[in-house]
């Protein structure tokens, strides 16, 4: 619970706001690009309508979306995610290292963190996929069986169950591009060294994964049920958007957290009102 209640503190509570909103728009095109890849409104139609019978993987794996769209949107939503997720690494770091939070011109910003950066998202890209053929060849297995509310529930038991481990999963590499953007070890290093020390507080840290994340994806597919795509895009990427900017600025407060390093980001105000 401490890590989601210092990730908060961070967005939310130091400078009133200020610093999610910042790092809310630099995700904005994160989220843009996430919500055309996995639509939850598709997730919501497959679950409204779920009918047994369809050994289509393809089809699967998109929840009868269009399939083409996977792809470009991943491509896109790879680009942007390394662009903007190596301004956050230096902004958020340099803010919780010198205690001054601001955005100096982007594209040095862009340049101090793009390594470690591109590392953490082919990682994060990997665990994706692992989990996405993995549900997917799952879903695919339950369409054999003759009752659909079986099937169904099955269905259900597999996404649940491989959402926990991908949490888990996640959990573990937490401490993965703060250890390449904070100390500059080589990303085979960084993800050694990551294991070991979640594994300490894996349970904390997949607990600050998982809670937003289904929150997020609850919220979207009840939107979904409305059966409006475009609202359902824009509901998807302002989710999507905020999921992105909380997980990553996890990763900056998780590393703060288990190495007991003192952060110099707190304003003078938050020490008057302790």
């Amino acid at each position: 619970m401490i890590f989601l209640k210092k990730t908060f503190e961070y967005l939310f509570v130091l400078e009133k706001g200020r610093r999610f909103f910042i790092l809310f728009m630099f995700s904005l095109p994160i989220g843009i690009s996430a919500a055309f890849m996995t639509p939850t409104w598709a997730f919501s139609y497959w679950a409204a309508n779920y009918t047994t019978g369809n050994f289509n993987f393809w089809d699967i794996w998109n929840f009868g979306a269009n399939p083409m769209v996977f792809p470009i949107a991943g491509a896109i939503f790879l680009l942007m995610t390394v662009f903007f997720l190596s301004v956050q690494a230096t902004i958020v770091a340099r803010s919780m290292r010198v205690g001054v939070f601001k955005v100096n011109f982007i594209f040095s910003e862009f340049n101090d963190s793009f390594f470690p950066s591109i590392s953490s998202v082919g990682l994060y890209a990997v665990i994706y996929l692992a989990y996405k053929v993995l549900t997917t060849l799952f879903l695919t297995l339950w369409q054999a069986v003759n009752s659909t509310i079986i099937s169904f529930a099955l269905s259900i038991f597999s996404l649940f169950l491989m959402f926990v481990g991908v949490c888990f999963m996640l959990g573990f590499v937490m401490l993965f591009l703060p250890l390449m953007t904070i100390t500059g070890v080589r990303p085979q290093n960084a993800l050694v060294a990551s294991l070991n020390k979640c594994s300490k507080n894996i349970t904390g840290l997949a607990f600050a994964v998982a809670l937003p994340v289904l929150i997020v994806n609850v919220a979207g597919a009840l939107i979904g049920l409305i059966n409006i795509p475009r609202l359902s895009h824009m509901t998807d990427s302002i989710l999507f958007s905020f999921l992105a900017t909380y997980l990553f600025t996890l990763t900056m407060v998780s590393y703060y957290e288990i190495e007991q390093i003192k952060r110099t980001d707190y304003p003078r105000e938050f020490y008057y009102k302790k």
